[in-house]
């Protein structure tokens, strides 16, 4: 059948305003060919609105649509009923998880200019109990958000007191995730593709 395609037009706002403004403020312009390109990924980091977006797999492959989560507890939402799939799409999506709720702990803290170190470790301890639960059986979910957590409490050990510098580091370490989803669903397709073609001598 022909597929519907629902998609969410990703907005230009900044990524330091309120999640509501960054909702509510979408451009209804056309997505660009980089967006429409980035789309095909299971899970896209969306600097402009500061959300993750999640391709729908519920909606599959009757229609295409994409979920945007602006929290740790709207990923952990998405991952427990299924919206993503797959488990290196899930753990790149804990992973964003826990790169939100850096962002929230820094936003409550205007901008994490009077955070602290020890609060966002408490904050992103947090929110791995909150993701980590929505899939308990996901391996890959687990992995990923003990990853960023990691990576902050390294950061602390060696002394590092700089929040906001953390809070990139954490979405940094989570966009190579995400990349390495892509890589691993590349490899899978070829392997698949040459498999198939064997099959077909």
């Amino acid at each position: 059948c022909q597929s519907i395609v629902r998609v969410k037009i990703i907005c230009e706002t900044d990524t330091m305003s309120s999640q509501d403004d960054s909702k509510s403020s979408c451009s209804s312009s056309s997505p660009s060919s980089e967006q429409q390109e980035q789309q095909q990924r299971s899970v896209v980091w969306v600097a402009e609105c500061g959300v993750v977006s999640l391709i729908d797999q519920k909606a599959l492959p009757g229609s295409f649509g994409l979920v945007e989560c602006a929290s740790a507890a709207e990923v952990a939402t998405h991952i427990n009923i299924m919206t993503v799939r797959g488990a290196p799409a899930i753990g790149a999506a804990g992973a964003f998880g826990m790169a939100l709720a850096a962002r929230e702990y820094g936003l409550k803290r205007d901008g994490a200019k009077t955070g602290s170190m020890a609060g966002l470790v408490q904050a992103l301890e947090e929110a791995k109990a909150l993701l980590d639960k929505a899939r308990p059986t996901a391996v890959n979910l687990s992995w990923a958000t003990t990853r960023i957590l990691h990576l902050v409490q390294v950061l602390v050990e060696r002394g590092v007191d700089d929040v906001a510098y953390a809070i990139d580091t954490c979405l940094l370490e989570a966009q190579e995730l995400a990349d390495d989803d892509v890589k691993i669903n590349e490899r899978m397709g070829e392997h698949g593709a040459d498999f198939v073609e064997r099959l077909m001598k």
